[in-house]
């Protein structure tokens, strides 16, 4: 699979949700930032990855790194999300970084998250199928 980096973001997102209504798309748009609603099954945390560092570089900034891959294979995931939880106990998606490697890192701002005490997640999440799978370790984030 190729990956493109757009540089006209609007008119891509655009085309983009016309087909997804005429179900041009397959698997279709990630319509949820819930990201057990996407989540894949069949793998366990282990088997895709971990998410084993965060740094912080400022009051606001952080950088999350770790590795990533698909299910069942050695292949690069196809992005990393990056997920908080909520006061239920949902994991919502915030941010996220395309993987051109196993190895990954992502700069962050907490700024917008709305809790003081945050839990992250991290997935790798896969086009083709349009899963995220959860990757081993989390995060904790005090503002």
């Amino acid at each position: 699979m190729n990956k493109i980096y757009p540089t006209y973001f609007e008119e891509i997102k655009r085309t983009a949700n016309i087909l997804n209504c005429l179900e041009y798309l397959r698997p279709a748009l990630v319509k949820s930032n819930i990201m057990e609603d996407i989540e894949g099954s069949g793998s366990s945390d282990s088997d895709c990855g971990s998410f084993s560092g965060l740094l912080k570089l400022n009051d606001s900034t952080y950088k999350a790194s770790g590795v990533a891959y698909m299910p069942h294979t050695n292949d690069p995931a196809d992005a990393v999300v990056l997920s908080y939880e909520n006061k239920e106990g949902k994991s919502l998606l915030f941010t996220m970084e395309n993987a051109d490697s196993t190895n990954w890192t992502k700069k962050f701002s907490v700024s917008k998250i709305p809790y003081d005490t945050i839990v992250l997640n991290a997935w790798a999440f896969s086009a083709n199928t349009g899963k995220a799978y959860k990757l081993l370790g989390s995060q904790l984030v005090i503002k």
